[in-house]
């Protein structure tokens, strides 16, 4: 056996090779099967102490002495290499989707831009607030069926010419988010739920919609764990994914009324005809809801515009969050505000936060002399 002398491991190789560990895909796979995010630290720990033939009390007591931990490493670590996880899952590959529709929809295509929120899937998860689920896959491809023929009834109402779809995170459930959580792997949840939305998407399409945007932020579900930067989340891998089947894909084919913006940042503006409208995912700060009751609480979100850094944006119109599961809309800061619901029923939202969700997601009609001059619901079924 190696001693120390024979081969000393000094900290910034240590640190090196865990950075490496922690950015290889295929090894935080491996690490994270079965296993809380607490548990991975001693696994990482181990396997760089066999790396440099020492023993895990060696490792741990340098990095100890040089006040260095996995936590710290990994929030040094900007973010999650995108494209190196699409590349080692192989996740560019799909089978493109040309919808034929028989168009029934007489209404003529309006002038209006219309908004479809869609947050808080939390594919993946093999729990919901009932227990057991035994097959996520159709589970979650059953809401989307359901919203497939909600828009098409509203597009019968009256068809917009611009359709800004807002992806406000929790796109997938994640890994190691919370003690005794239960998920298929990671990467199949990003795979599968980047077919549904480009599935819809290519559904849409189909009814003469002559271009639509797709907007995406990251939420809190996606992240790696807890030990990881908030922009290592794997709903951004659900972006570009999306944005490699547009930008590359179908540009081949002249079909560039379909495009795709996202950021690492938690927040993003864009342009709704002539208004401002910020999307983030909502994790910003607690009790917007009042404990057990449908309550929205303005103050937390007033009084953290500086520190959400949203005070920058002087010219919004609008903000559009997610996350709490719940529908609301109303006026604060002098500008228009909607929480968009859920298709996934929590436990935690269930026991913990406010009760029942709000199964729908959120359609916005953009106005003349108001940014959301018209908030509808698209059901997409009725929380138990």
């Amino acid at each position: 056996m190696r001693s120390d002398s024979q081969k000393p491991a000094p900290i910034h190789a240590v640190v090196e090779k865990l950075k490496e560990v922690i950015q290889n895909p295929s090894i935080i796979d491996k690490f994270n099967e079965d296993r809380h995010a607490d548990d991975q630290v001693k696994n990482e720990i181990d396997y760089i102490a066999t790396f440099f033939g020492v023993s895990y009390r060696t490792i741990y007591r340098r990095m100890r002495k040089a006040g260095v931990t996995i936590s710290k490493i990994r929030r040094s670590i900007n973010d999650l290499d995108v494209e190196a996880t699409i590349e080692a899952y192989n996740l560019k590959e799909f089978q493109p989707i040309e919808y034929k529709i028989d168009n029934d929809i007489k209404v003529p295509v309006s002038e209006k831009t219309v908004i479809l929120g869609i947050s808080d899937i939390q594919f993946g998860a093999l729990r919901n607030a009932y227990g057991v689920v035994d097959d996520p896959f159709t589970y979650t491809k059953n809401y989307f069926e359901i919203l497939k023929s909600r828009v098409k009834d509203k597009f019968n109402e009256s068809r917009p010419s611009k359709l800004i779809i807002a992806l406000i995170g929790d796109l997938v459930d994640g890994e190691n988010i919370y003690i005794g959580q239960k998920v298929i792997p990671i990467h199949q949840q990003a795979s599968f739920v980047t077919d549904l939305i480009y599935d819809f998407v290519q559904f849409v399409s189909a009814f003469g919609i002559s271009e639509i945007e797709i907007q995406s932020v990251r939420g809190n579900h996606g992240n790696l764990n807890k030990y990881y930067s908030k922009e290592s989340n794997w709903d951004n891998v659900v972006a570009e994914m999306l944005k490699i089947r547009y930008d590359i894909h179908h540009s081949y084919n002249g079909y560039n009324h379909v495009n795709v913006f996202t950021t690492k940042s938690a927040y993003l503006m864009f342009k709704a005809d002539k208004w401002n409208v910020v999307i983030h995912h909502g994790d910003f700060v607690k009790g917007v809801f009042n404990k057990g009751t449908t309550a929205f609480n303005t103050k937390p979100i007033e009084q953290h515009m500086e520190s959400m850094k949203l005070t920058k944006f002087k010219e919004m119109d609008g903000l559009l969050i997610g996350h709490w599961h719940r529908f609301h809309y109303g006026e604060l800061l002098g500008m228009n505000y909607v929480v968009n619901g859920t298709c996934y029923e929590s436990d935690f939202v269930r026991g913990t936060l406010m009760g029942k969700e709000t199964m729908s997601f959120v359609y916005i009609t953009v106005g003349e002399h108001t940014p959301f001059e018209k908030v509808e619901l698209l059901h997409l079924g009725d929380s138990k």
